[in-house]
This record gives structure tokens, sequence and C-alpha cells, in this order.
């Protein structure tokens, strides 16, 4: 099975680096991928908002480069969240 996710978009804010009770790592930040179409009401491009949380090295990584406005490219695992899963554990 593959689980493979390609995210090119643009960083809404600065990263938030902070520290589990244990001393790991965590940043979490919001991407703003654009559609490749647009709304044909208004005829305007819309954009998704995808949160996006980094650990350990990483994490300290993304707080030191990364900034509002800066253009990565993401190659990663997609995850539920828990609030996204069923009581049987599926993805909803």
């Amino acid at each position: 099975m593959l689980n493979r996710v390609i995210l090119i978009g643009r960083l809404t804010r600065d990263p938030e680096l902070r520290y589990t009770p244990a001393g790991v790592a965590v940043t979490q930040f919001t991407l703003a991928v654009d559609r490749p179409f647009t709304n044909s009401q208004t005829r305007e491009r819309e954009a998704d908002f995808i949160p996006i949380v980094t650990w350990r090295q990483l994490a300290e990584t993304c707080a030191n480069y990364l900034r509002k406005g800066l253009s990565p490219r993401w190659k990663a695992a997609c995850r539920c969240a828990a609030t996204t899963t069923t009581k049987a554990g599926k993805c909803m």
C-alpha cells in the first residue's frame, strides 16, 4: 500500500516550535496550496490550507529555516487526525 503525498504551497505564518515534556521537538505550521482551477462563480483561484506537524530533528530544521511566504515542497506520508477516525479505526 502506498501512502505518499507531495505538497507545494506557501507558509501562512512562521513555524511554531515547541517541546514535549520528554524534550521532543514539535513544529506546527499551515501550508496554503493553490487549487489548479478557478471558482466558476467568482472566477477567483481558491486554496486549501493544510496543517503540517513535524517532529524531532525535522521540527528544529523547519523552525530554523522556514518563514512565512516561503514555498517549500513536502513529500511525506498522510495521516488522519484523531478527530477524523471512526470507532473502527478507519479514516472518514
